[in-house]
């Protein structure tokens, strides 16, 4: 696997033993990542308590609702397969 991807790979540890490194990654390097990569896209974003979704013209509100819901099952089932 190449080390720029690397920093995708959602690590799952407990509270009681931390990660030995931290993998940060800036929001803006995400996006410059992604610029190009896909035909359609959903963006979340988080700013202290609050987040903001955007989605590309050809994305309908309806599907934007049906794809984050299929998402978050798919992460939750990944999440429950360890």
């Amino acid at each position: 696997m190449e080390d720029d991807k690397i920093k995708n790979i959602i690590k799952l540890v407990t509270k009681e033993k931390p990660p030995e490194e931290t993998l940060e990654v800036h929001p803006d390097d995400l996006l410059k990542e992604a610029t190009g990569n896909y035909d359609s896209l959903i963006l979340i974003g988080w700013k202290d308590d609050s987040f903001k979704v955007s989605w590309s013209t050809d994305i309908t509100p309806e599907e934007v609702y049906l794809q984050l819901d299929l998402a978050k099952d798919r992460l939750l089932k990944k999440m429950y397969e360890f």
